[in-house]
């Protein structure tokens, strides 16, 4: 009988229990266990992307996500949330046992692909524009009302 499976011995546990060994079915997806460290490590690496991609800091992941907001899909927003419940569940070890690993592994992996696809310089190049395209419009506007008033006056 197996306890428990460090993640990166997975591979070594399935090898051992060929086809034919006496095992419950669904048991070789509940054989790896996320520790305490495990869950940590991924968590500090979604706020160490969070920081650098979206310049977003929190206390915990729950409130990094917070601050994030709209700036991330919902989709991502969901899969953070996963993560902040197992942060969550991890600082307890009676609830840390009950952490499933497979959901808590798709939505680091599903997180960090998003958060490795936003490209800083360009989000940084469309804000540029998008106040250059402001400020532009609203010179154009005043510009517009002072010839306006200046006709209403009879000057032009």
């Amino acid at each position: 009988m197996i306890a428990h499976v460090h993640c990166d011995d997975t591979a070594l546990v399935s090898k051992t229990l060929c086809d034919n060994a006496p095992v419950a079915p669904g048991t070789e997806k509940a054989v790896c266990m996320l520790d305490q460290r495990d869950i940590r490590t991924k968590i500090q690496t979604v706020e160490r992307a969070l920081q650098a991609k979206l310049g977003v800091r929190g206390r915990d992941l729950a409130h990094t996500l917070r601050r994030a907001g709209r700036r991330l899909p919902s989709r991502v927003r969901k899969q953070g949330a996963i993560l902040a419940q197992a942060e969550f569940m991890a600082c307890n070890p009676k609830l840390a046992r009950q952490i499933n690993v497979a959901p808590v592994h798709t939505a680091f992996i599903k997180v960090i692909t998003h958060l490795n696809e936003i490209d800083v310089g360009k989000r940084r190049m469309d804000r540029l524009l998008g106040i250059a395209g402001t400020i532009a419009f609203n010179i154009l506007v005043i510009t517009v009302a002072f010839i306006v008033f200046l006709w209403w006056q009879g000057y032009v």
